[in-house]
């Protein structure tokens, strides 16, 4: 007796895999993946191999801005809203493998916790500073596997509180992507999570943190030993000594991608150096960097930036780093005749988060254009949303 094609799991699966459940639509300034489950769904209802074996498809993507769940809406094109019952979500959540909360936001300035998810399997996650902490450690505790983990968070948060939340980071061991923002953090702490994943680790995000510095206070009256908390940003103390501490001892050597706040933190002109050095080292396999981002004025206060950059971008990984994106950095034509262009470039990116500076900026540029044209691989140089492009001799 010959059996239907339609009857073995296996070609139901490989038909689920073709049938699409995502759409990219370009909106305002970005381009948005909405759900459109019109297609599985209908495949679904064909009969209990069908259901039990795509069902999973449906689930294993839950981007929440695609639907309006867990208390947040977002209205796709013509209005259009998916609205999925909580018991829903929680009855399929041993399905889902990308979780991206990142859009999650709280209600009446109180934080909200997402209901409880029964999620083991999970490889990405993406977190906003409004989930709440308590629920979102629980969650990556039961999802040893990561690979993927971006978890934000805000200046309202206690140092205290930031300390313990990132221990359940600690508990990772195969991560691939590691994003923090606005992070508080002790330096041995973020050495210890860099050093489980050193075999993995290929790109490592750190914007807007701060280290945390533990000092021990007299004795009290039982004997014991007292600490205070005291961020780095109070003390004055540089930023890159805890980059220095998680790297003299480890190799991250699959590690391709850096982003660094520099300019957000204390940095010196003679730490940068000492930072590039060790990141030589660390990151010999380095081939972005990215410093900076556009946040706009309150960035600006450091003048080093035409020191520590280039220390940075010269000494990170020889030979191997080819795109450099300066955003929201003060860059003047100082700078930029301080930079080695003994680099093999493909793309460098150049923001200008100001008015103020575009004119001064703009004249940088060009005055340092002919250099470039001998250096960069693919001859583009990208200031804001202007390109520059030129024919080798």
């Amino acid at each position: 007796m010959n059996t239907h094609p339609l009857s073995l799991y296996e070609i139901v699966l490989a038909i689920g895999q073709f049938i699409p459940l995502w759409e990219s639509v370009h909106l305002a300034y970005e381009d948005v993946w909405l759900l459109k489950p019109k297609d599985l769904l209908a495949a679904i209802s064909v009969n209990r191999l069908f259901r039990t074996t795509l069902t999973p498809l449906l689930w294993s993507v839950y981007v929440e801005f695609a639907v309006k769940a867990l208390g947040n809406a977002y209205k796709c094109i013509n209005n259009a809203e998916y609205d999925i019952p909580v018991g829903i979500i929680q009855k399929n959540s041993s399905y889902i493998r990308f979780l991206d909360l990142s859009s999650h936001h709280t209600r009446f300035s109180l934080r909200d916790e997402p209901p409880e998810l029964n999620c083991s399997l999970l490889q990405e996650l993406h977190l906003s500073a409004s989930v709440d902490s308590a629920w979102a450690k629980r969650l990556i505790l039961a999802n040893p596997e990561l690979r993927v983990l971006h978890w934000e968070r805000n200046r309202l948060n206690l140092p205290r509180e930031k300390l313990k939340d990132f221990a359940s980071i600690l508990s990772l061991q195969r991560l691939r992507y590691l994003g923090l923002d606005d992070w508080t953090f002790l330096s041995e702490h973020l050495y210890r999570a860099l050093a489980k994943n050193a075999g993995h680790l290929e790109e490592l995000r750190l914007t807007r943190c701060d280290s945390i510095l533990l000092k021990r206070s007299k004795r009290d009256d039982t004997g014991k030993s007292q600490y205070t908390v005291i961020t780095s940003m109070e003390t004055g103390v540089e930023e890159s000594e805890t980059m220095e501490q998680m790297c003299r001892r480890i190799r991250l050597t699959k590690l391709k991608t850096l982003h660094l706040d520099v300019e957000h933190n204390h940095l010196l002109g003679s730490t940068g150096k000492a930072l590039s050095l060790t990141l030589r080292k660390s990151c010999p396999r380095l081939q972005t960097i990215k410093l900076g981002d556009d946040w706009g004025e309150k960035t600006w206060r450091l003048h080093q930036w035409g020191v520590t950059a280039p220390h940075l971008l010269n000494a990170c990984a020889p030979g191997h780093l080819v795109h450099a994106s300066l955003r929201g950095l003060r860059l003047d034509n100082t700078f930029m005749e301080a930079l080695p262009w003994s680099w093999t470039f493909v793309t460098i990116t150049i923001g200008i988060p100001s008015a103020t500076w575009a004119q001064s900026w703009s004249s940088a540029v060009n005055s340092n254009i002919w250099r470039w044209r001998c250096t960069l691989a693919e001859n583009r140089v990208t200031v804001d949303n202007h390109c520059y492009f030129w024919t080798n001799w």
